[in-house]
């Protein structure tokens, strides 16, 4: 149970007649939510031309606050003393107001009226730019089977010379490369799956 009572006793006794009453008190504490003090950094991608300007969706986010506790309320603020005094909440869907990166402050109450709360921290991080043309990439093969292989490596490094902290990965499949899975397991000797075609 999140609150838990206590009686103690009192007695009140008049100096001058000596006449006095006893009655009791209940103590009742009640657990604050049970929240880490740093929430987890909430992180966007977004285009360059965004300015580092994107829409967070805080009903979302929820979920990684509660990390699977039941029963809370949760809220976004502005200020601390917003978020104190439960008013001025923000929208669920939120663009950051300074480009890349804000914070804000979050409410969580319980059932039982307890609250906390915690900062949280936004940022919107631009995606990597990539120089890939519409152009295909060519490589003579023998034969006329017209399949072939490929570094698809070495066409990465030749497009994006001087580009730096970046990581590749190459797919198959559009939805594949979205969703990060079954990537080409030897990019720098790939073959062709179509004839003339990839």
């Amino acid at each position: 149970s999140n609150t838990t009572s206590y009686v103690v006793w009192v007695r009140v006794q008049d100096r001058t007649t000596g006449c006095y009453a006893v009655t009791r008190i209940v103590l009742t504490t009640k657990l604050l939510p049970n929240i880490p003090a740093m929430l987890p950094t909430y992180k966007l991608c977004s285009a360059p031309e965004d300015n580092g300007i994107g829409v967070f969706d805080l009903i979302g986010y929820k979920n990684v606050i509660a990390n699977g506790q039941q029963g809370l309320v949760i809220s976004y603020h502005k200020t601390e003393a917003d978020a104190d005094a439960n008013r001025n909440r923000l929208p669920n869907s939120y663009e950051n107001e300074t480009a890349y990166y804000q914070t804000i402050f979050v409410r969580i109450e319980n059932e039982v009226g307890c609250h906390v709360v915690r900062t949280l921290a936004l940022r919107v991080d631009a995606l990597p730019t990539l120089n890939i043309t519409a152009e295909p990439f060519q490589v003579c093969s023998y034969g006329e089977t017209g399949v072939t292989s490929f570094n698809l490596v070495d066409i990465i490094n030749t497009i994006q010379v001087g580009v730096v902290g970046l990581e590749y990965h190459f797919y198959e499949l559009e939805e594949n490369a979205y969703n990060d899975i079954d990537r080409i397991l030897n990019p720098r000797n790939y073959t062709n799956i179509q004839p003339g075609g990839s």
